[in-house]
Parts: structure tokens; C-alpha cells; sequence
């Protein structure tokens, strides 16, 4: 940051002494032409002079001179003979010549003689037509380049500090330090990439924390049944009843029928959740009947749970703009879920909320999820009751898949108490709209 600072510095010197550069070549070739226009001026002045002053008489030689003097804005002087010219101009004053000498500091002086009287007149120093003093505008030139200095440092030194703190953080999170966060709250450009910054430093964290527990969650889930399969081996090489073996087959073929749907539910979630935008990548939005689907997933379901009676929707139901496979797919965990915890009903709601959103809302009179663990509901591996076992049913992610799919298609899910005292579970889908042109009836 140190190098951009004295870049950003360097390149506002570079460009102001360019500038100041180009503005005294502009002013030096002013200055030629002045030059030049100025000693015109005075070679006219010299050769009236040199034509009227020789022919005046002594008496008109100071009014004359005043008068050239105040034209030609000059230093005009008479000298009283050659003896007050310069030793080395004299021949030429004697010879009735134009003489000129230059000093370092004065200029040029011009000695015109003026023929037969002896008279000479001295023009100048003339240094006032031809020299520039440089030390002023050094100075300002130097000061100029102090307060650019000062200024720049002031204007960048801010942007510079906070683009050090994203740095800081962006080597903290590469470390490993994942809550680490720039957090800068400017409203300049600095400060929206820092909040950019920050939301993908936290939707990192919070995948790998997923991930994470995801791990841990799924080491637990394959540890119970591989379990099992390892005993059952055991008793089934020491089974010699032939009934008894086969149970014991059938009860392996179970375990490995339930790894499979883990297996298969933990690709769904994972998949769902790689994808970017909350796996809105993988729907493919269709005009869906959602009656059609409830009712063939609550006749397929009901034959499981006889016991279990199912209420479903009646009348004309809004039409959803959805995917068919991922809908059918949350719909059947959602009716899974509620028909493992009722004790004797579940009842299906179908909801347009007039805003472009209909809600599917599942109730069951099973006994309910406290308030403070309904916000969790929906995690993965998530069991109310603590258990793992086989006796509470499902791999723990149905309600998870049934989250990430809504939320895929732009919804969301809460977790309430239905009127009968159990789980009340409300996913939002998106209406299908007028611009849908493909209708498929979800009867598959």
C-alpha cells in the first residue's frame, strides 16, 4: 500500500511539473515576441535619434531626451564626452560609431555619438527587456508542488488506509481466520467493495461451518447403520435356524436400503446447496397443478400410514410457476415428515396471497415443535426428540432438501403451530404467471 501511495504521489508531481513544463513554453515563446517587438521599439528610437539629436542644439538636447525617454520607456542618458564611455568603446565613439556593451547583471547598454559636438547618450541597461528572474516562479513552482504533495497525501492517505484494512483482512481469512471482516461502512467505492468483500467472507464461513457440521452430521448418520450391518454379519454366521437367517437378511437389506437413502438425500442437499444461487441454477420453471401432485403424493404416502387420515385442498387451486421434479420432491418430504409425527391427521392448504406468491401449508396433530427449536427445524440432521434411530424414521435431511428447494425458487419456509397443537409447516412458491406458456399436469 506504501508503493501505491508514492505511485499515486509521484504521478500528481509527474503531471503538475509537465503541466507547469508546457505553461513556460507557452510563456517563453510570449516572451520572444515581446523581446522582439520591444527592441524594434528600440532600434526606431535609436535611428531618431541618431538623425534628430546630432542636429539639435544644446539647449533642446534635454527636452528631447525626456521626450524619447517617456516614449520608448527606457533609461535615456546624456554623457558629457567619450571619457565617460568604457575604455574598450572609445575607438568607436571616436569613428562617430554605434556602440553596445553587455554586463551579466544590467544587460546590454547602447552609446550612440552624436557627431561633431562630442556628445554621447547612453541607452539602457536594457536587462529589463531580456532577462526573466526564475527564482520566483521556482518558488513557486516549489510551492506549488508542496501543497499538491500535502494535499494528495491528505485525499489518499483515507483511501490507502482502508484498502491496508481489506488487505489485513483478506490475509486473515487466508490464514484461516474466516470471521474476520474488513468492515469499512464509507459510502465511496472502497466501501461497496468492502461490503461485497465482507458478504462473500461470510458466505464462505458460513458453507464451511455447513460443511463442517454437514461432516460430522453425516459421520453419525453412517456410523448407526453400519453399525448394525457389522452385527447383523456377526449373528448371521453364528445363525443356524434358516427363518432366523433370512430375517436376518431382511433386516441387512433394510440397513443397506437406508444408506442408499442417505446416500441419495445427502447428493440432493449437497447438490442443492453447490450450485450458485441457492441452487436456482437447477429449477426449471413449469405451470404446475398443484392438486394433482398432492393428491397422487397423499395416495402413494397414505398407503404407508393407514391409519393417518389426510385433509386435502378443495376447489380450484392456483397454478405454480415451479420446477415439477424439485416441487414433487420437497412436497413429498414435507407430507413424510407431518404423516411420521401425526397422531390420527394431516391436513393440506393451498393459499394464494395475491402477490405473485401461493403457500403450500402442511399441519399435523403430532406434538409439535417448541418455539425456540422451530428456527432449527430445518437444518440438517435436525431430530426434535434427539433421537437417530430407526424409530423416528427418515435420514434427518428431508426437511433440509425441502428449505434449499423453496429457497431455490426464490421462497421460504417458517415453522408454526398448526390449530390442533402439532407442527404447522408453510413453504412459499411462486404463482405461474401470464408469460408461462407450457402447462404440465403433475400427475407423474
Amino acid at each position: 500500500m506504501t508503493r501505491l501511495l508514492t505511485r499515486i504521489l509521484l504521478a500528481i508531481v509527474g503531471v503538475l511539473v509537465a503541466s507547469w513544463l508546457l505553461v513556460g513554453w507557452g510563456f517563453h515563446v510570449a516572451k520572444r515576441r515581446h523581446i522582439h517587438k520591444d527592441m524594434s521599439r528600440v532600434v526606431d528610437l535609436l535611428v531618431e535619434m541618431r538623425a534628430n539629436l546630432g542636429q539639435a542644439d544644446a539647449g533642446e538636447l534635454p527636452a528631447r531626451l525626456a521626450a524619447l525617454r517617456e516614449r520608448g520607456k527606457i533609461s535615456i542618458t546624456l554623457l558629457d564626452g567619450p571619457q565617460q564611455v568604457p575604455a574598450e568603446l572609445r575607438p568607436r565613439m571616436k569613428a562617430n560609431r554605434l556602440a553596445m556593451r553587455v554586463t551579466h547583471r544590467a544587460g546590454p547598454e547602447i552609446y550612440l555619438p552624436l557627431g561633431k559636438s562630442g556628445e554621447v547618450v547612453r541607452v539602457g541597461p536594457l536587462g529589463h527587456l531580456f532577462t526573466r528572474d526564475a527564482y520566483p516562479k521556482i518558488a513557486v513552482l516549489i510551492g506549488m508542488v508542496l501543497l499538491i504533495l500535502i494535499a494528495g497525501f491528505t485525499l489518499t492517505f483515507p483511501i490507502v488506509r482502508r484498502l491496508r484494512r481489506l488487505e489485513r483482512a483478506a490475509e486473515r481469512i487466508a490464514a484461516g481466520e474466516l470471521s474476520a471482516r474488513a468492515a469499512i461502512t464509507s459510502k465511496d467505492a472502497i466501501g461497496s467493495l468492502a461490503r461485497r468483500f465482507d458478504a462473500m467472507a461470510a458466505r464462505i464461513e458460513e458453507l464451511l461451518s455447513s460443511q463442517r457440521q454437514l461432516l460430522q452430521a453425516v459421520s453419525h448418520e453412517l456410523r448407526t447403520p453400519a453399525a448394525r450391518i457389522r452385527f447383523g454379519l456377526e449373528m448371521l454366521a453364528e445363525e443356524p435356524d434358516t427363518t432366523r437367517r433370512r430375517a436376518r437378511v431382511a433386516a441387512l437389506e433394510e440397513d443397506l436400503d437406508e444408506l442408499d437413502r442417505l446416500v441419495d438425500e445427502l447428493l440432493l442437499y449437497m447438490r442443492m446447496g453447490a450450485e450458485g444461487g441457492g441452487g436456482s441454477k437447477l429449477v426449471e420453471r413449469e405451470r404446475v397443478a398443484p392438486m394433482e401432485a398432492i393428491t397422487s403424493l397423499a395416495r402413494r404416502l397414505g398407503e404407508l400410514y393407514p391409519k393417518i387420515a389426510i385433509a386435502l385442498p378443495e376447489g380450484e387451486l392456483p397454478e405454480l410457476d415451479v420446477d415439477l421434479r424439485l416441487f414433487r420432491r420437497a412436497l413429498r418430504n414435507l407430507l413424510g415428515n407431518a404423516l411420521r409425527y401425526a397422531s390420527s391427521r394431516v391436513v393440506v392448504r393451498v393459499e394464494d396471497e395475491g402477490d405473485g406468491w401461493v403457500q403450500v401449508i402442511v399441519d399435523d396433530d403430532g406434538p409439535g415443535i417448541p418455539a425456540e427449536k422451530r428456527e432449527h427445524v430445518f437444518d440438517p440432521f435436525t431430530r426434535l426428540d434427539g433421537s437417530r434411530s430407526r424409530a423416528s424414521g427418515g435420514v434427518g435431511l428431508g426437511l433440509a432438501i425441502v428449505q434449499r428447494v423453496v429457497q431455490a425458487h426464490g421462497g421460504e419456509t417458517v415453522a408454526e403451530e398448526s390449530n390442533s397443537g402439532g407442527a404447522r409447516l408453510i413453504t412459499r412458491w411462486p404463482a405461474a404467471s401470464a408469460a408461462t406458456n407450457r402447462y404440465v399436469a403433475a400427475t407423474k
